[in-house]
């Protein structure tokens, strides 16, 4: 039979059988003429390649397995198929975690909620904060912050805590958070490093601090869901290069530093932080 033939046969192409022909799955026909003339034998052999390579094994695999290939002992056959055998249970593990995630996305949008990988409350707490900016520059912020926390949300890093600490987030809060904002935005607009610009650098950090004293408890048990180890320096690390990124200009880092440190120095928050990062006070 001719290749197309053959293909026909095995379900499959002629391209196909050309590539096990480059890797040396199948043999290619001794006979000579212009055209391959192919065997039952190299039939059966494409039908075994296609069965075992149907059942999960990949070419390199099959290759080993088959008698004409080299470890084709009883031994090396079963270390090799439960081998993927392993594989195919992690598939079916991964298969059944994307379940899990599309169907809580399916319950998201049939409640009328956005399809975000941010939960609800903050996506409502983001549009409630947009609606309250006429200035560009404010609005660009809030949209490098929403990109930062969607950044740590699809990397499953987004703390446990957020999501308490904006609900007690009031009227009179959210005002001044967005007036916070709006102060953080001039920023970049100003020359660094003058004592005036220092001075708004201190008192933006200042209301930012009145904040984070009114909710400490909320805010220490955010941090108290933060991981540790390996994780937590990971964490740490991101938000840094992320808010590096999201704010560039040497005043509202010089801010960003300011806020650490006052975090750091807190006699209830500080140790947390250091809790982290790994350095327990001991």
């Amino acid at each position: 039979m001719r290749i197309q033939e053959m293909a026909d046969l095995a379900g499959t192409t002629p391209r196909t059988i050309r590539h096990y022909h480059a890797l040396g799955l199948l043999p290619v026909p001794t006979n000579a003429g212009v055209h391959r003339r192919y065997g039952l034998e190299h039939l059966a052999r494409l039908l075994r390649i296609r069965w075992l390579a149907d059942s999960g094994l990949s070419l390199e695999r099959i290759g080993q397995i088959l008698p004409e290939g080299p470890g084709g002992g009883q031994a090396d056959i079963l270390t090799d198929l439960r081998a993927t055998r392993e594989e195919i249970l992690h598939r079916i593990e991964h298969l059944h975690h994307q379940h899990q995630r599309i169907e809580r996305l399916i319950a998201r949008v049939e409640d009328g909620e956005d399809l975000s990988p941010l939960p609800q409350v903050l996506e409502d707490f983001y549009t409630d904060m947009e609606r309250r900016f006429t200035d560009l520059g404010a609005a660009h912020v809030l949209r490098q912050e929403k990109h930062m926390m969607t950044l740590l949300a699809t990397t499953g890093m987004i703390p446990a805590g957020v999501g308490a600490l904006v609900e007690e987030l009031d009227e009179e809060d959210r005002a001044a958070t967005a007036e916070l904002i709006t102060r953080f935005s001039d920023l970049a607009h100003l020359p660094p490093n003058e004592p005036a610009n220092r001075r708004r650098e201190i008192a933006i950090a200042d209301g930012l601090w009145q904040l984070v004293a009114r909710h400490r408890h909320a805010v220490a048990d955010l941090l108290r869901t933060l991981p540790t180890g390996i994780r937590g320096r990971l964490l740490w690390s991101r938000i840094g290069v992320l808010s590096t990124i999201g704010y560039p200009h040497p005043s509202q880092r010089a801010l960003v530093g300011d806020m650490v440190e006052r975090l750091d120095a807190d006699p209830t928050l500080g140790p947390l932080i250091r809790r982290v990062l790994g350095k327990e006070d001991s």
